[in-house]
Formats: structure tokens, sequence, C-alpha cells
């Protein structure tokens, strides 16, 4: 941003609008994943998905939101499903935050049907779990680590 604002002030002719910001790279950081979730949210959330960041490993996971969906269509019976998870990539996201969120909710339906049709969704159970066994291999590691003296 830094260069393109050097370019805004001293060439007269230049310009940058908002299509020129599909083509920039967002470094992977805290701060920028907070950001690209507080913008991703609210159109996610009404399709049926969430984003999160695992505290322990820094993984990036899609979150199935829980639905309520009816057994039949000839009984009042319902169940809801349970929160599901799947591993995601950050930089997938990048060319989406600058998007109105309109165009967001496109594109992440067409996204959601192609995660749907895979079956590797991952109970909260089975995160937690894996989860910790990466902290403690994490752990184990440090604790053989023997530094030269």
């Amino acid at each position: 941003m830094k260069e393109i604002g050097a370019k805004c002030l001293t060439n007269i002719n230049f310009t940058f609008g908002r299509k020129d910001l599909n083509k920039i790279v967002i470094e992977q950081s805290l701060e920028n994943f907070d950001a690209m979730i507080n913008r991703l949210i609210r159109p996610l959330d009404r399709i049926g998905l969430s984003i999160e960041r695992s505290l322990i490993t820094n993984d990036v996971y899609y979150v199935r939101l829980p639905e309520i969906e009816k057994v039949s269509k000839w009984s009042n019976h319902v169940k809801k499903t349970e929160k599901t998870y799947k591993e995601i990539i950050f930089k997938l996201f990048t060319p989406y935050i600058f998007e109105d969120d309109k165009t967001i909710e496109n594109q992440f339906k067409k996204i959601k049907i192609s995660l749907m049709r895979t079956d590797n969704w991952i109970t909260q159970m089975d995160k937690d779990r894996n989860e910790e066994m990466l902290k403690s291999m994490t752990i184990q590691n440090q604790k053989e680590f023997i530094p030269y003296t």
C-alpha cells in the first residue's frame, strides 16, 4: 500500500481503483484474519457458513452452522444438525474481501455447493481431539530440543 500511495502522490495520471485491489496479496497475520472475518461474517452467515481460526494450531476452518431439518414432509419431527468443520486456506479469501455483500454471497453459495459434495467435515469433538494431539506433539518436540552450549 505504501507503493500505491507513493505513486498516487507523485504521478498525477496514476489511478487505482477497487478492481485493482483483487491483485494484491494480503499477509497472513492475526490482524488481517480478524479483518477478513469481520468483512465476511454477515454474507457467510446468511448462507449457513462461518469461518473460525483455531487458537491452538492457527488452522482456519469453514464452519457449517447448525441447521434444523425436517425429517420428512409428512411429519413435524425435526432434527438439528451439529456444527461441523472443514480446513481451508487463508489465501482463498483475498479476492472476496473488497467485494459487496451480494457478490460474496453468490460466490460462497457456489463454494458451499462444492463443499457439500465432499463428506470430509469433522465434528467439534474430532476437531478438539486433533488440536490436542497437535498441541501435545508440539510440547513433546519442545522438550526434546537440547541447545548446544
